[in-house]
């Protein structure tokens, strides 16, 4: 969404191509911010990217007499099942979670970049 704003905001912008050095500062700041927002949602797309996640055998909690069984017992071995799975699948999900932060941080570094860029465009628009 904020790529996109960012893209919609490059189409109605208007370059005074007769000042170089104006050219090459409003430039060098889009092309950095486009860049971050880039990156961001490469790093976006890997973290929700499926992974290669290791299964548990549900045998020993998916049939009747199990389901018949205490409340207490049941709960236990479904807490105990899924604490398996997230121990075998911490890796994984470590990788994931850093990847996301780096998209975070990406993404936050371009919004920054670009409000204070777009705020320095109206300043020099109107002075």
């Amino acid at each position: 969404m904020v790529l996109g704003a960012y893209l919609r905001y490059l189409n109605t912008v208007t370059t005074n191509l007769s000042n170089i050095p104006y050219v090459i500062y409003s430039s060098f700041f889009k092309i950095i911010i486009l860049i971050l927002f880039s990156v961001g949602i490469i790093y976006f797309l890997r973290s929700i990217r499926s992974g290669e996640y290791q299964q548990v055998e549900l045998a020993n909690i998916v049939d009747y007499d199990f389901a018949r069984d205490d409340i207490t017992k049941v709960r236990i071995e479904l807490a105990a099942t899924y604490k398996q799975v997230i121990d075998l699948n911490k890796s994984v999900l470590e990788i994931k979670s850093r990847l996301y932060d780096k998209a975070l941080k990406f993404a936050a570094w371009g919004f920054i970049i670009f409000i204070v860029h777009f705020l320095i465009e109206e300043i020099i628009k109107y002075v």
